[in-house]
């Protein structure tokens, strides 16, 4: 053996440096083992897949060999065409049948959609109800009641103020006390027409009053003229 030979030979007691950790037991070699043949599958399976010929080719073969099994004869045009119609129909999309299932399923792929529609739908419904329908609502037919039996009550208590301040006596005190206790009763009942009959009556009691007392003026001035002309005369 020749001196450069000995000094490349490895020697016995020289260590080799290992790939593997120095703590690594078997099971773990064996799971890395296995790692490494499912990446190497999973490898030749994309690589086959992204190759159409020789994927092609696999097909033709696993037609030749299932005809012989079965006894068939299948030329290779019939091959061919067999691995044709099945690339052309690979990705062909078939509507499922209607049913409940299906309807759920286009509600679901619609729901931006549907929702987008419906939200403003019940935003205006809800905006309808609130000022229309609901039970303060600003324009309801019972608010709307409310506000023409307040306006009209208004009316009921400047006429009595009025009446009041030219009563002329006791018994047109006391009727008019009368009718404004009627007019609180009718304002309690919401009898709005009650009310407006009340308004009606004070309206023309007033106007009856400024009357009377319109006379009684034209009374006291004539009394006044009278009394004038007679004290002229007595001088």
């Amino acid at each position: 053996m020749s001196s450069a030979q000995s000094q490349s030979a490895p020697q016995p007691n020289e260590s080799t440096t290992s790939v593997l950790p120095e703590d690594m037991d078997l099971e773990e070699v064996m799971r890395v083992m296995d790692v490494a043949s499912t990446l190497r599958r999973e490898q030749e399976i994309v690589e086959r897949e992204f190759n159409l010929e020789k994927t092609k080719e696999l097909l033709r073969e696993k037609l030749r060999n299932t005809a012989e099994l079965t006894g068939e004869t299948l030329t290779p045009e019939q091959i061919e065409a067999a691995v044709n119609w099945y690339y052309d129909n690979l990705h062909e999309y078939e509507e499922p049948e209607r049913s409940f299932a299906w309807f759920l399923a286009h509600l679901y792929v619609l729901r931006r959609t549907i929702l987008g529609f419906l939200i403003p739908i019940a935003v205006a419904l809800g905006t309808i109800w609130a000022l229309w329908f609901a039970p303060f609502a600003p324009f309801s037919e019972s608010n709307k009641s409310l506000r023409k039996l307040a306006a009209v009550n208004q009316k009921v208590e400047r006429q009595l103020k009025a009446v009041r301040s030219i009563s002329l006596t006791p018994a047109i005190e006391s009727k008019i006390d009368n009718i404004e206790d009627e007019s609180i009763r009718g304002f309690e009942a919401g009898d709005i027409n009650a009310l407006e009959n009340i308004n009606d009556r004070l309206r023309s009691m007033k106007e009856s009053l400024n009357a009377v007392d319109e006379k009684i003026r034209e009374v006291e001035n004539l009394a006044q003229v009278i009394t004038a002309v007679a004290k002229d005369e007595s001088v």
